[in-house]
């Protein structure tokens, strides 16, 4: 059969204020590299972001290991992925 990817995203939007990503088709097989490119200010960060669960989708589809991400807890969430900020700081609570 066909291998489930750890992450796939259908149609997904990415933005925060007044600025949105195209729409963007993906699929990551696991054990796969992704180069995520673009000039300053081009959404990089907020699309990576989107990807992680951080930031909801404007529009399209998220999963993770086949199952929506929104679906998932955040708890269950956490424990599919791993994100490095780019600002260096500490999470309270």
């Amino acid at each position: 059969g066909q291998m489930i990817p750890c992450l796939s995203a259908q149609g997904l939007v990415a933005g925060r204020g007044a600025f949105a990503t195209g729409a963007v088709d993906l699929r990551v097989e696991p054990g796969q590299l992704v180069a995520v490119l673009g000039p300053n200010g081009a959404g990089k960060s907020t699309f990576l972001l989107t990807l992680a669960g951080l930031v909801a989708p404007l529009r399209g589809g998220l999963h993770l290991g086949g199952v929506p991400a929104r679906r998932l807890s955040p708890q269950a969430m956490a424990a599919r992925r791993a994100y490095l900020s780019q600002q260096p700081g500490f999470l309270q609570g």
